[in-house]
């Protein structure tokens, strides 16, 4: 099972430079599997499975460096500091359903909801500050 041959459909993306990135795809079963590159995606390797059962949507995730990123599905929002191979659930926001995320280190990020609420946080998502207002709906 990797990238591209049919076997995963691929979910959401990002790299944290021009070689080092991170794919989350959902497989035949509906498991969430994390796989990685170090080389721009000319060859990637999988790093394990999600926790939390069958995938949620929407999927968004974010690659700090090649061990930190975040995650986020549906109304958890995970991090791991090794590659994946352990996670930490990051307390949300009141009915925040994740949306998409933009995260500059392991302390300060952004997150958008679905229903248009933005929020940062400065402390790693231990608080969250709502932005003023609301997105709105195009």
């Amino acid at each position: 099972m990797a990238p591209g041959n049919g076997s995963v459909d691929v979910q959401a993306a990002d790299f944290s430079s021009l070689t080092d990135g991170w794919i989350v795809a959902t497989d035949r079963s509906g498991r969430l599997h994390l796989w990685a590159t170090a080389d721009g995606g000319r060859s990637w390797k999988p790093v394990g499975v999600i926790p939390g059962g069958p995938a949620w949507s929407p999927v968004s995730v974010r690659a700090i460096s090649i061990k930190i990123g975040w995650l986020g599905l549906g109304q958890t929002l995970l991090a791991t500091e090794d590659r994946g191979q352990t996670w930490t659930e990051i307390s949300l926001p009141t009915g925040v359903v994740v949306a998409s995320l933009e995260v500059v280190n392991a302390n300060l990020g952004w997150l958008v909801s679905t229903d248009g609420r933005l929020a940062q946080t400065h402390d790693g998502g231990k608080s969250w500050v709502p932005s003023a207002g609301q997105l709105a709906t195009p």
